[in-house]
């Protein structure tokens, strides 16, 4: 799957109140299984099969793959807990087996925090189960188009729609700046257990699916496709309940009648094969193996992950939706 060739079949919109979801399956001849496969970074930190340790500078962590044969895969707003302070990753990122310590961007989310926080270990991270929901702002961090404060501005931005959404303050009162753990909050929690009741069952019923386009209160705003199904199942819990949080942060400006303009499955498939078909330029290259590509056309700019270790496949493209 190089580069994600059309055609794409789209199946959807599916709907819980205003988040709406398409799914992505390749063509049949494009579909891979059993292929060499990556394990999430989330299950990689609590299977102890990758360490992230804290090295004292706000932008840069250092990751290390302990397995003698299993690569793991790093996605931009992947948050890992614990630390001086919380932090997300900023971009894509390959991680071979048997890596060494090697650096990782990031950036703060938790800004007030600066050492030991409780029982955590402050030179090691943890795992989180959250990534960063404002996929605007992933989108920037992958392009190189945000700094730190911005992200600290962009967090508080953040809890504060939520807070706004569900009618209480979701800030921690362990660590009130902290992303990570405002969306550990009760309301969140009972929002992402709604959508994964009506939603969840989509991964069984389309088993083939390898991605999926995010619209909330009726507009378009992005998706992901994968390397293999595999991996896109293992994701697939997470990808939900970013797109649960992202969605709780657009409530108080939701109407049903937003939902008139979503597109139907065969013109979001029309949209989405003038991005993925036009030209790519090399965005960044992060040794060892990682590549980020772009291609921009009108309305979209698509993120390619490749992994030059291995004919510079494709592992993800990121779809963003360039909204007016």
């Amino acid at each position: 799957m190089t580069n994600h060739p059309q055609p794409l079949k789209v199946d959807g919109p599916f709907t819980h109140s205003n988040l709406s979801l398409y799914l992505l399956t390749p063509p049949e001849t494009e579909t891979r299984t059993g292929a060499r496969q990556f394990m999430p970074l989330d299950r990689a930190i609590v299977e102890k099969t990758v360490v992230v340790h804290e090295t004292g500078t706000v932008g840069q962590l250092e990751v290390e793959n302990l397995s003698p044969e299993i690569d793991v895969f790093i996605q931009d707003g992947d948050i890992v807990r614990g630390g001086r302070q919380d932090r997300v990753v900023r971009t894509d990122f390959i991680l071979p087996a048997k890596s060494g310590r090697l650096p990782l961007p990031t950036f703060c989310v938790e800004r007030t925090r600066w050492g030991r926080r409780g029982h955590e270990a402050v030179g090691l991270f943890s795992s989180s189960k959250h990534t960063l929901n404002a996929r605007s702002l992933r989108a920037k961090m992958r392009s190189g188009q945000t700094d730190q404060h911005v992200m600290w501005e962009e967090v508080s931005k953040m809890q504060c729609k939520l807070s706004a959404s569900v009618g209480e303050n979701v800030a921690a009162a362990s660590s009130p700046s902290s992303m990570d753990l405002s969306l550990d909050h009760k309301a969140l929690e009972r929002r992402r257990k709604a959508v994964r009741e009506e939603l969840g069952s989509l991964r069984e019923k389309y088993p083939h699916a390898t991605g999926m386009v995010v619209a909330i209160n009726g507009k378009v705003l992005g998706g992901d496709l994968y390397f293999t199904g595999e991996l896109f199942g293992d994701l697939w819990e997470k990808l939900l309940d970013t797109a649960a949080n992202e969605s709780v942060g657009e409530l108080t400006a939701f109407t049903k009648a937003k939902l008139e303009r979503l597109p139907t499955a065969e013109k979001l498939a029309e949209i989405l094969a003038g991005g993925v078909t036009s030209e790519e330029k090399q965005l960044h290259e992060l040794p060892p193996r990682t590549r980020i590509t772009l291609r921009g056309v009108q309305g979209q700019r698509v993120f390619t992950t490749r992994d030059v270790g291995f004919a510079n496949e494709a592992v993800r493209t990121a779809i963003e939706f360039l909204q007016a």
